[in-house]
C-alpha cells in the first residue's frame, strides 16, 4: 500500500500537525513556486476570493459555508470539535451545534467528509455552491488557507503556527479524478501546465475547499484531505495532493441538512478515531491549545 500523509495543524503541536494534514493528518498549507514572490499569494481576509471560508482551529484546518447554518469540511479535522465549540466563518466566530461525520469514514482511506451544523445562521457571508456537474481533469482549482508555507525547492519551511494566520491564495489543475477522490500535482514552473500562481497544500489547512468555475458560478468540487507520498518537508515539486471529491457526497449532504433530527445511520458526531500518533490521554491538552 502506498504511504499517505495527512495535512497538519500547528507546529507547536507537532503531534497534531501530523494530524490535520492530508498526509498523516496534516491540514494543508500553501507552498508556492520558488520563482514567484510570496506577496503575489498573500491576501487579506477581506479580499479572500473563496466565499464562506471557515477556519476550524486557531492555527488552521478549514471548511466552507454551503448554506447559512452548514459548513462542510473533512472528517479527520473534527477530532477536537464538540457542540458549543466555536469556529470562524469569514472571520466571524460562531458556535457549532452538531458535528456530522460520514458514517463510512476511514482515516487516510475514504469518505473523509463531515458537516458542521452551526448554532446560528451566518447571513452576512456568501456561501459556496455545491456541484451538480462533474469536474474535469485539467480544470483549474482555486484555494486559500492559513497553513504553513515554503517553496517547491525547499518544501514547507514555515509551519502554520509561525505563519500566524496569514492567508495565502493558490491555484492548481486537476490531474486525475477517481470516483471519490480528486488529485492535483505540484508542477515546476518550467513545465507546460504550470500556472502563474501554482501552489501545493501542506500543514495547516485540512479541509481547504477547492473551487472551480462551472457555468459562470464558483462551485465547491473538493476538500483537501491528504498527500499521496510522505514528502518531508511537505510541498516539494512533484507532490501529489489528494482531495475528497464533493459531487458523490451531495445527496448525503442534502440528507443531513434536511433531516429533522440526527440519524446515527446517516452521520456520527464523533468518529472514534484519533489522529495518527495521538493517544486518548493527550486529547484534552491538545484540544485546549488549538480550539478557539
Amino acid at each position: 500500500m502506498t504511504a499517505t500523509r495527512i495535512f497538519n495543524l500547528s507546529k507547536p503541536l507537532a503531534l497534531v500537525i501530523a494530524l490535520l494534514c492530508p498526509w498523516t493528518f496534516k491540514a494543508s498549507a500553501i507552498v508556492i513556486q520558488h520563482t514567484v514572490a510570496d506577496s503575489k499569494h498573500l491576501i487579506s481576509k477581506r479580499d479572500n476570493p473563496i466565499p464562506g471560508l471557515a477556519t476550524i482551529y486557531r492555527d488552521g484546518g478549514h471548511g466552507v459555508l454551503v448554506a447559512p447554518k452548514w459548513v462542510v469540511t473533512v472528517a479527520h479535522a473534527t477530532f477536537c470539535l464538540r457542540p458549543g465549540r466555536a469556529i470562524e466563518v469569514d472571520g466571524q466566530k460562531v458556535a457549532v451545534a452538531r458535528i456530522h461525520n460520514h458514517p463510512d469514514y476511514q482515516p487516510q482511506a475514504t469518505h473523509d467528509i463531515a458537516l458542521l451544523e452551526l448554532a446560528t445562521p451566518i447571513t452576512s457571508s456568501d456561501y459556496m455552491a455545491l456541484p451538480d456537474h462533474p469536474a474535469q481533469a485539467g480544470q483549474i482549482i482555486r484555494f486559500a488557507g492559513i497553513g504553513g508555507t515554503g517553496n517547491g525547492l525547499t518544501g514547507q519551511t514555515i509551519d502554520n503556527g509561525e505563519n500566524q494566520g496569514r492567508l495565502r491564495y493558490g491555484e492548481n489543475r486537476i490531474s486525475r479524478i477517481d470516483p471519490l477522490l480528486i488529485y492535483s500535482d505540484f508542477d515546476k514552473p518550467t513545465t507546460p501546465h504550470a500556472l502563474p500562481l501554482e501552489a501545493s497544500l501542506a500543514d495547516g489547512d485540512s479541509g481547504t475547499p477547492l473551487m472551480v468555475e462551472q457555468q459562470g458560478q464558483q462551485v465547491l468540487v473538493g476538500l483537501a484531505s491528504r498527500a499521496l507520498k510522505p514528502f518531508e518537508p511537505a510541498g516539494k515539486y512533484g507532490a501529489v495532493d489528494i482531495h475528497t471529491r464533493v459531487l458523490p457526497f451531495v445527496p448525503w449532504i442534502k440528507q443531513v441538512m434536511t433531516a429533522t433530527q440526527p440519524d446515527t445511520q446517516l452521520s456520527v458526531p464523533i468518529t472514534g478515531r484519533l489522529p495518527f500518533g495521538v493517544r486518548a490521554d493527550q486529547l484534552n491538552s491538545i484540544c485546549k491549545q488549538i480550539n478557539f
